[in-house]
């Protein structure tokens, strides 16, 4: 635990010299240096490194035809596929594969936290990302860098540049199918101004909660999931994670206090906040149904996490209390992912660095 803390200050450290800097060059070594740490561990540091990273890897046939490995690829990701297939026709070592893994996912999130500098805290992001997603990505190889194309998609879309929110999502969609759940971003905006949109909300939060099994079911038979694939998905719960359960609920608490003691007016981003972490919630809370909905509540979560942070950045009061509720937040639910092991990557192994 005190390995990746050590790590994860070391990086958001580069990452302000970076950004006080400003060339191009000091946020590419910002970008670099947690990107090799990742890439370059040994490939048995996550769970699911057997599966979808090395299994998949290894399988790659790098002389097949590109139409041909893309029509049996195993799931419809295809830019997962893809980027397997061009990594392994430069090299049969896997770690150029996870390294350029890496390297996406940090390109993402540290150009995200740089340009998002006036409207949040960066560092504080970064943090907050270090400790929820960093580690929990040595399993999550797809949609790890899923998320964190959505995490920059979120550039556009609080910039109302539509089009580009739109690319990006098609674009994480490609590694993941889950990212599709960003789109849930537009109707929620579109209903902002609505007289009783906390109803809408609630009511459709409390209809897809009482109805999961039938809308899954339909949703397994669109062109989003491999016919083969669903299978995998029905009946798969799992315990909720109350960690996660704890910090979507805190977040929506501190936009109920936004809407009733901080913002009269109750303006966009109180609405969203409160709305993003509902729903949070709800795919959290249906993880007992539906093992994936665990993972589609990424997608809400890194909405939530930048408007609270965006809000904690322009506080006049209790600002510093609230930076290191903040931090305590995340520390709590770190040292909790760790005593359950941290998805089998609680001890990082490195024989290219040497660490071991």
């Amino acid at each position: 635990m005190f390995f990746y803390l050590s790590l994860f200050l070391l990086f958001v450290a580069i990452y302000k010299w970076a950004e006080l800097d400003g060339r191009w060059w000091a946020l590419l070594i910002a970008i670099l240096i947690p990107a090799l740490f990742e890439g370059l561990r040994d490939d048995v540091v996550g769970r699911d490194m057997l599966g979808y990273g090395g299994n998949w890897f290894f399988l790659m046939d790098e002389n097949e035809e590109l139409s041909s490995m893309l029509e049996f690829a195993q799931t419809p990701e295809y830019a997962y596929h893809l980027l397997i297939s061009l990594c392994k026709k430069i090299s049969q070592n896997i770690h150029l594969f996870m390294t350029a893994c890496a390297l996406i996912k940090m390109s993402a999130v540290t150009l995200f936290a740089y340009r998002m500098r006036e409207q949040l805290s960066s560092v504080l992001f970064l943090f907050s990302y270090y400790c929820f997603f960093y580690v929990l990505g040595f399993s999550m190889m797809r949609q790890g860098i899923a998320v964190a194309i959505c995490i920059y998609s979120l550039v556009y879309y609080m910039r109302n540049e539509i089009w580009r929110f739109l690319l990006m999502v098609v674009i994480a969609f490609l590694f993941h199918n889950s990212a599709v759940l960003m789109l849930l971003l537009i109707p929620l905006y579109y209903i902002r101004n609505l007289s009783y949109k906390y109803v809408i909300i609630l009511g459709s939060i409390a209809f897809v909660y009482f109805s999961v099994e039938i809308l899954f079911e339909l949703v397994l038979m669109t062109p989003l999931f491999k016919s083969e694939m669903a299978d995998l998905y029905i009946d798969s719960g799992v315990p909720s994670a109350k960690s996660n359960l704890f910090i979507s609920s805190v977040f929506l608490c501190y936009g109920a206090y936004q809407y009733f003691f901080e913002d009269e007016e109750a303006n966009e981003n109180t609405y969203m906040l409160i709305v993003t972490s509902a729903v949070t919630l709800m795919f959290l809370l249906l993880s007992s149904y539906i093992e994936v909905a665990f993972r589609m509540s990424y997608y809400m979560y890194i909405v939530s996490l930048t408007i609270v942070l965006t809000f904690v950045f322009d506080s006049e009061r209790y600002r510093c209390i609230k930076e290191c509720a903040f931090i305590a937040l995340f520390l709590l639910f770190f040292y909790i992912e760790c005593a359950h092991g941290l998805a089998d990557a609680l001890d990082y192994t490195s024989n290219i660095l040497d660490i071991t």
